[in-house]
């Protein structure tokens, strides 16, 4: 049974694909899906072991965790993963990463209907 927040959040995210989102392919290995998704970029602070600060700029994308369908299984986003971008004419490939001690993406809500991937362009 669904609640008005999981309501909330499901109509947010397609209005989100729908007016904002932008065509990706996600690869795990060489099996891949096209997702829509919706991108920005972020800068964060990580605090490493040392207590050393490094500043990341990730370009993040947020995507439905049910479209994440690679061979035929629902997954979550892992580091080593790759999405391909098309900016312009170019393919630009971003490979999925965590951010420091944190994992490779986040849920956007409690549910975890929308999910935020982390990436850094490789190309």
């Amino acid at each position: 049974m669904t609640n008005m927040l999981q309501d909330g959040v499901t109509f947010l995210g397609g209005q989100l694909k729908d007016h904002c989102g932008l065509s990706i392919m996600y690869y795990r290995g060489q099996a891949s899906v096209s997702v829509t998704a919706t991108a920005s970029m972020h800068r964060y602070e990580i605090l490493d072991t040392d207590g050393i600060v490094t500043v990341v700029t990730s370009r993040d994308y947020v995507v439905h965790a049910a479209d994440l369908v690679i061979a035929g299984s629902t997954v979550t986003p892992r580091a080593g993963d790759t999405i391909k971008e098309t900016i312009g004419s170019t393919v630009h490939t971003f490979e999925v990463m965590p951010l420091g001690a944190e994992a490779a993406y986040e849920p956007v809500d409690p549910d975890s209907v929308l999910l935020t991937v982390h990436t850094k362009k490789i190309n």
